[in-house]
């Protein structure tokens, strides 16, 4: 999902455009939204699909490899052409933990000395707390299990936040178009199985069935280990962070202007 643009980290600011501002007409962001999610529905289609859980799966195992190394498990992702995909992790230790955390803190120290950074920084540095409990805490495993779809969210996120920015020096109609395409697939691809999950018991039996290279699929191991809750009631859960990405990339782009 490559465009002509330079990837830039969503909090930071930049100089303000002649037709920037709040009263900026809604129709342009409705219309990429619109042909986004019309061009998002080709995906379903037999022979288009690999290619969308290939993409999917990419960022899938991106969530859990960076969770992994943020709370100090070594992790690796892998990817089979035939339709199997896993991210293996190595045991705990807490040296790389903390050099995570560092990295986290030289980073946003780095984006601080630059003032259109400093909203980027003050966020990396937020997560600092959060990264420290997880990765020393009992809320490791879940986190790390639930980061392939949570990473899923993010990334869609982020190509809506992009799909949305209409600044002129950023690219084209039809990059946006594809970010808008893969951001909606991803958002209505999560939101599809969650609903499944929570309401339809041969939605349950399909993915207890399919994991890959023989193993529980995530949410089974969350419902059934690390959290001990329903997948039902995991299900409900992942549908909150999965209805405020549209919402949130809608808003960040927004803002931004």
């Amino acid at each position: 999902m490559e465009s002509s643009r330079t990837f830039r980290v969503i909090g930071a600011t930049r100089t303000p455009k002649h037709d920037a501002g709040p009263g900026r007409p809604w129709l342009p962001d409705l219309k990429v939204l619109a042909v986004g999610f019309a061009l998002a529905q080709i995906f379903v289609v037999k022979g288009c699909s690999w290619v969308a859980w290939f993409l999917s799966s990419l960022v899938h195992e991106l969530g859990h490899t960076i969770a992994g190394l943020l709370v100090g498990l070594p992790s690796f992702p892998a990817i089979r052409l035939d339709g199997h995909a896993a991210t293996m992790h190595g045991e705990f230790s807490a040296t790389f933990a903390l050099l995570a955390t560092a990295t986290l803190i030289g980073g946003a120290a780095h984006l601080f000395r630059n003032t259109e950074w400093r909203k980027s920084a003050i966020a990396l540095a937020a997560c600092v707390p959060l990264q420290l409990s997880l990765a020393f805490g009992a809320g490791r495993e879940t986190f790390c299990l639930l980061a392939g779809h949570l990473g899923e969210l993010a990334f869609a996120t982020v190509f809506l936040v992009r799909a949305l920015d209409h600044s002129d020096e950023d690219g084209t109609a039809i990059g946006r178009l594809l970010e808008s395409t893969f951001a909606l697939y991803l958002i209505c691809h999560n939101a599809t199985l969650f609903f499944g999950l929570a309401t339809s018991e041969r939605a349950v039996r399909e993915y207890t069935g399919n994991g890959s290279f023989g193993l529980e699929n995530d949410l089974l191991r969350v419902a059934g280990g690390t959290l001990g809750a329903p997948l039902t009631t995991v299900a409900v859960l992942m549908l909150v962070p999965t209805l405020a990405a549209p919402i949130a990339g809608l808003v960040i782009a927004r803002c931004r202007r």
